[in-house]
């Protein structure tokens, strides 16, 4: 039994007042949990170079207890409901559109040098987007303001989110939301609240 489970059943028995978390059920809708703070839904997300393990976006988990590590200071924790959309693993892109954006936010070498590690002479029906994102991730070219503009030509191409499976080893689901607009409902889950599940992959 989950902790959380726990502690909510010691909860009941102790006469503890609290409010059953409804889970969203609707086929369009994909639920997560979020930890910190999303009380107001920021566009122009930012990370450092070591919180972007799989890119810039919004972190979302199945899995409560990885998103409860992540609400550090703010310990806010939220369940999010996001519109299903276009996985990154899913799109491709011309050479052309990838040189434009590649010599508009980098030096003309490091423009090239990235085009380089993609192989792109073998991708004849066009590169693989997921590709140049985890060459951008693994040689830290997304600081600053690069990681937004990223973002922000992902969302440009129609690419929403990407969706990781077991990135943390729990059998959980990951979402790096790109596409904040895909969001249709956030609710703040405050600590006395229960949950009829702590893990949404097994919803």
């Amino acid at each position: 039994m989950l902790f959380n489970e726990q502690i909510s059943k010691m909860k009941t028995m102790m006469g503890i007042s609290e409010e059953m978390i409804e889970i969203p059920d609707d086929s369009s809708l994909m639920n997560f949990f979020h930890g910190g703070d999303l009380d107001e839904i920021k566009y122009d997300i930012q990370q450092k170079t070591d919180r972007q393990q799989y890119g810039s976006g919004l972190y979302l988990t199945t899995y409560y207890d990885v998103a409860k590590k992540y609400a550090k200071g703010n310990r806010k924790m939220y369940l999010v409901s996001v519109q299903k959309g276009v996985d990154i693993n899913d799109k491709k892109i011309d050479i052309e559109s990838l040189m434009q954006f590649l010599n508009q936010n980098f030096p003309k070498k490091t423009a090239q040098d990235i085009l380089n590690l993609t192989n792109y002479r073998i991708h004849n029906d066009g590169i693989p987007l997921y590709l140049v994102n985890n060459i951008l991730i693994n040689h830290n070219y997304l600081k600053g303001p690069k990681s937004f503009a990223w973002r922000t030509f992902l969302v440009g191409l129609g690419v929403d989110y990407e969706i990781v499976d077991n990135a943390f080893g729990y059998g959980d689901t990951m979402m790096v939301l790109y596409n904040p607009s895909l969001i249709k409902n956030v609710k703040r889950i405050q600590p006395k609240d229960t949950l009829p599940t702590y893990d949404l992959a097994k919803k």
